[in-house]
C-alpha cells in the first residue's frame, strides 16, 4: 500500500471571458494524467487545501450532478486538516467575474487514491440486532436461504455455531433475530473455539460448512439440502485429502479462488504461517464435482509469516480484480497483504498493520468482509474475544466531505505532492461604449433645415483605448444630405444640412 504520486501533468481549464455558465470538466479528466500509483490503485478524487482566487476574479465551483447545480469552493477555512474532498466522478469549473481575463488564483490540491475505505466510519458493537455470543466471536456471512440478503453464522468459544437470520425488509437494512444455537446441527462443542466458514465446495449451488476449532482437525458439514432449505450431513474430519500435519488450532479456514480457475482453494494458518492447498477438483461417475486438494505449500505467493493465532479473510478491497488478504491477529490488530499480482498469479506485499482506517479491535480479531448494506462496497465485521461483534462500514469519502490530509504520502491514500491548479480565462474584444451630447443653432435640438448640429462624443472600452482613433462618419447619402465633421481624437463633431 503506497500513496499516489502527483505530477503537474494536468489538463488546464480554459474559459472564455464573460462566460456565465461554463460546462467545466470532470476531476478525472483534469487530473488523470497527473496521477501515478505503484500498487495500481485508481484516482478516487482530490482534496482541496486552499483556494487563492478572489471575488474580483470569479469563483471556483464543483458539481455532483453533471453540472445541473454547482457549489462554490470557499476561499477561507481550507487547510491540510480541513480539506474539501471532490470525487473523481464529479465536475470542477471556474466562473469568471464580468470582464475578468487572465489566470485566477489557483486551487491547491492533493490527489486521493482508491485505497481510502474506513477512515470516516464509526465502529459499532453488535449492530443490527446482533448480541454478545459469550466469547471468541467469529462471524461469517452468506445468503443461506436465497432470499436476497446476508445471514450470519457466528462461532463462539464453547464451540457453538450460532445462526442469526436476517429478517430485514431490504438488503440495505439488515435486521438479525435472536441467534439459533447450533442451527442445522452445526456445532464444534467437542472441539471448542468454533470458526465457521461457508462455501459451495462441491459446486451444487448451496453452501457447505467448514469449521476451524481448537483441535488439529478441520470439520466439514456437507449441505445435502438446497440453497433455500439447507440440510447438513453429520460431521467429517479433514475431508478431500486435506492433511494438517502441523498444529492447526483456533484458526478459521479461508476458501478463495486465488488462481482464477473457477474452484475454491484453501488457506489454513498455524503458528503464524500460511498453508496453501490448491484445489484441482475431479468429477465422479455421476458428473458431480469432487474437490481434491494438493499437499500444502507454506507461505506461498510471497506471504510472510506473522505470529500467534490468526484469522484470515480474502477480499478485493481495492477493486483491481484480484484478492487481497486481511488477517486478524491475537492482539486484535488487522494485518493487510496487498495482492500486487493479478487474478491468476497472486503476489502479496509485506504486511501493513491496520490499513484503511482500521485499528486494534481487541484480542483475537476474527474478521469477515461483506457488503451488508447493499451499497456495492465491502464492509467489515470483527469478532473479538469478549464475544462481541464489531461493525465498521465502508464509507469512502463523498464530495463535500471535510478530510484531513495533513498526514500524507507513505502508506496513506493522499499524495505528498500538492498541486497548484488554475484556469485560463481567455480575453474577448468587447465593443466600445459610445456616449455623447448634441445641440443646434435652434433650441431645443430640432431638425430645422439649415440648423447646424454640434456636440461631443466619449468612448470607453474595458480592454482600453489604444490608438486614439475612436470615431468615423457614416451617412446614407452624404453628398446630398449635408456635411459632417468629427475630430477623431477628441470626439467633437458637427453636422450642417
Amino acid at each position: 500500500m503506497a500513496a499516489p504520486v502527483a505530477t503537474n501533468n494536468f489538463t488546464s481549464l480554459v474559459v472564455t471571458e464573460d462566460t456565465l455558465n461554463p460546462s467545466g470538466n470532470s476531476v478525472s479528466a483534469i487530473f488523470a494524467t497527473s496521477f501515478n500509483d505503484s500498487d495500481n490503485d485508481t484516482l478516487f478524487g482530490i482534496a482541496v487545501t486552499n483556494n487563492d482566487s478572489s471575488s474580483s476574479q470569479g469563483e471556483w465551483q464543483w458539481s455532483t450532478d453533471s453540472g445541473s447545480s454547482w457549489t462554490a469552493i470557499n476561499t477561507s477555512g481550507l487547510a491540510g486538516n480541513t480539506a474539501l474532498f471532490i470525487s473523481s466522478q464529479d465536475s470542477l469549473r471556474f466562473v469568471p467575474s464580468e470582464n475578468f481575463n487572465g489566470s485566477p488564483g489557483s486551487l491547491t490540491v492533493h490527489l486521493v487514491d482508491s485505497s481510502q475505505k474506513f477512515a470516516v466510519s464509526n465502529a459499532q458493537s453488535n449492530p443490527f440486532g446482533f448480541s454478545d455470543v459469550g466469547s471468541y466471536a467469529s462471524p461469517t456471512f452468506v445468503d443461506i436461504d436465497n432470499d436476497g440478503d446476508f445471514d450470519a453464522f457466528v462461532g463462539d468459544g464453547e464451540g457453538h455455531v450460532d445462526h442469526f437470520i436476517n429478517d430485514g425488509t431490504t438488503p440495505s437494512s439488515p435486521i438479525f433475530n435472536n441467534p439459533i444455537e447450533d442451527a442445522y446441527g452445526l456445532s464444534a462443542v467437542d472441539s471448542n473455539l468454533a470458526k465457521p466458514i461457508l462455501v459451495d465446495i462441491d459446486g451444487d449451488q448451496d453452501y457447505d460448512v467448514f469449521v476451524g476449532n481448537q483441535t488439529s482437525d478441520l470439520l466439514y458439514f456437507e449441505n445435502t439440502g438446497s440453497n433455500i432449505n439447507p440440510s447438513f450431513n453429520t460431521v467429517q474430519e479433514n475431508p478431500f485429502s486435506i492433511t494438517t500435519e502441523f498444529t492447526f488450532t483456533s484458526n478459521r479456514p479461508s476458501f478463495v479462488d486465488i488462481d482464477n480457475d473457477n474452484d475454491y482453494d484453501l488457506f489454513l494458518t498455524s503458528g503464524g504461517n500460511f498453508y496453501f492447498y490448491e484445489n484441482n477438483p475431479e468429477t465422479d461417475g455421476n458428473g458431480n464435482l469432487v474437490p481434491k486438494f494438493s499437499s500444502y505449500q507454506t507461505n506461498h505467493f510471497g506471504l510472510s509469516p506473522l505470529s500467534g493465532l490468526l484469522s484470515a479473510d480474502f477480499a478485493d478491497i481495492d477493486g483491481d480484480n484480484d484478492y487481497d488478504l486481511f488477517v486478524g491477529d491475537a492482539t486484535g490488530n488487522i494485518q493487510y497483504f496487498e495482492n500486487v499480482g493479478d487474478a491468476t498469479t497472486a503476489n502479496f506485499t509485506s504486511a501493513i498493520s491496520n490499513p484503511f482506517g482500521l485499528y486494534d479491535f481487541g484480542d483475537t480479531a476474527s474478521l469477515d468482509f461483506v457488503d451488508i448494506d447493499g451499497d456495492n462496497d465491502l464492509d467489515v465485521f470483527v469478532g473479538v474475544q469478549d464475544g462481541n461483534i464489531i461493525y465498521v462500514a465502508n464509507q469512502q469519502f463523498s464530495s463535500g466531505d471535510t478530510v484531513d490530509v495533513s498526514t500524507n504520502g507513505n502508506a496513506t491514500p493522499f499524495s505528498s505532492q500538492a498541486l497548484a491548479y488554475s484556469a485560463s480565462v481567455t480575453a474577448v474584444d468587447d465593443a466600445a461604449t459610445i456616449t455623447g451630447t448634441g445641440t443646434d443653432s435652434a433650441s431645443p435640438v430640432t431638425d430645422v433645415e439649415g440648423a447646424t448640429l454640434a456636440g461631443d462624443l466619449d468612448a470607453t472600452d474595458v480592454e482600453g483605448l489604444e490608438d486614439g482613433t475612436y470615431f468615423t462618419i457614416k451617412t446614407a447619402n452624404q453628398a446630398t444630405n449635408g456635411t459632417a465633421a468629427i475630430d477623431i481624437e477628441t470626439g467633437v463633431w458637427s453636422y450642417t444640412p
